[in-house]
């Protein structure tokens, strides 16, 4: 058995600082989820929240393309008769998180907006 001080792990001093984390959303993420919420929740009775989830999604979003492509994605959802409900189940396939889940779901969906307002 060694003759050396065994010190609790938890009064070490940490290895590293853990990088300070912005916990404000910017601008440009409120300005998409804000979109969202008129557009898909305006009648909901439930409060809906920016949760770290949500956020992820338009900051990626918007870092891929931008905030007016997003909004494209968002009412190209909002347009399509299956995604609203009207399909077999009756139910609604709207979340963000669908919307702009990845690079297919934001173009396709952006895409049948761009269409559909061009028609």
């Amino acid at each position: 058995m060694s003759n050396l001080p065994i010190s609790p792990l938890w009064t070490e001093q940490p290895l590293f600082d853990l990088p300070k984390i912005d916990t404000e959303p910017s601008e440009q993420v409120m300005i998409v989820f804000n979109f969202w919420l008129e557009n898909m929740r305006s009648n909901s009775k439930t409060r809906v929240v920016l949760s770290d989830k949500r956020r992820r999604k338009i900051e990626k979003a918007i870092k891929l393309y931008d905030v007016q492509t997003c909004k494209d994605a968002i009412l190209g959802c909002a347009m399509s008769d299956f995604h609203m409900g009207r399909n077999g189940m009756g139910k609604k396939y709207d979340e963000l998180e669908l919307i702009l889940r990845d690079e297919e779901h934001i173009e396709r969906f952006a895409a049948d907006y761009r269409s559909r307002r061009d028609f």
